[in-house]
C-alpha cells in the first residue's frame, strides 16, 4: 500500500508506487521507489487536470500526473492531428510502396499479369535477361510493348526505359569519353 506524504509537504500528486517519504540532508523531498530513495522533481502541472504533481528524478518527466490523464492527453492530441492538421501531412500522397503497387495492380490487371508471368519465366529460366538493346548495359528491365503477349519483351536499361516512356534520363550520370579542354 502506498505511503502518505508528511502533512508539511505540499498538496500534490506523488508517485503512486512510493513506499516512504523523507527529506535528504539538503532538505529536498525524497521518495522510496522500487527499493531506492529518489529525489523528487520540482513541482509540475498536469496538462489535463491542472493538478500539481511530482515525479522522481531519474524517471522521465511526463505531461500528466497519472496514467488516466496521460491517456486522455494522448487521445486528445492525436484527435487534433488527423489529416491535414497533422504536421507530417503530405496531401494524401503515401510513401508506402506496397500500397501503391497493390492499387496499381487493381487498376491495371493486364499489366500486373504480364509482369508476374515475366518474373516467373525469368526465375524458371524460360526467359533470359539480355543487355540493353540500345547501349549494351547488362543491368536491364523488361519492357512490354503489348501486355497481351507477356513473354515478348524488349530489354532496356533504366535510362533508355525512362526515355522510351517519355521521362527524363535521370538516375545515372553519363560521363563523356573526354571532358571539354582535355586531350582526346
Amino acid at each position: 500500500m502506498p505511503a502518505k506524504p508528511p502533512a508539511d509537504w505540499p498538496v500534490a500528486v506523488y508517485p503512486a508506487k512510493a513506499t516512504a517519504f523523507r527529506r535528504d540532508q539538503n532538505g529536498n523531498p525524497c521518495v522510496r521507489l522500487y527499493g531506492r530513495w529518489r529525489k523528487l522533481s520540482a513541482p509540475a502541472v498536469c496538462a489535463m487536470c491542472r493538478r500539481t504533481y511530482f515525479y522522481a528524478f531519474g524517471k522521465q518527466a511526463g505531461v500528466a500526473c497519472s496514467k488516466r490523464c496521460a491517456a486522455a492527453f494522448t487521445s486528445e492530441r492525436n484527435a487534433a492531428s488527423v489529416g491535414s492538421a497533422n504536421p507530417h501531412w503530405k496531401g494524401g500522397v503515401s510513401t508506402d510502396r506496397m500500397r501503391y503497387r497493390r492499387r496499381q495492380a487493381e487498376k491495371n490487371p493486364e499489366k500486373e499479369r504480364a509482369r508476374r508471368l515475366t518474373r516467373a519465366a525469368i526465375l524458371s529460366g524460360r526467359l533470359v535477361q539480355k543487355p540493353c538493346e540500345k547501349c549494351g548495359e547488362p543491368k536491364t528491365q523488361a519492357h512490354h510493348d503489348d501486355y497481351s503477349q507477356p513473354l515478348k519483351v524488349r530489354w532496356l536499361c533504366v535510362i533508355h526505359h525512362r526515355q522510351h516512356h517519355g521521362g527524363h534520363a535521370t538516375g545515372r550520370v553519363e560521363r563523356p569519353a573526354h571532358l571539354p579542354g582535355e586531350a582526346a
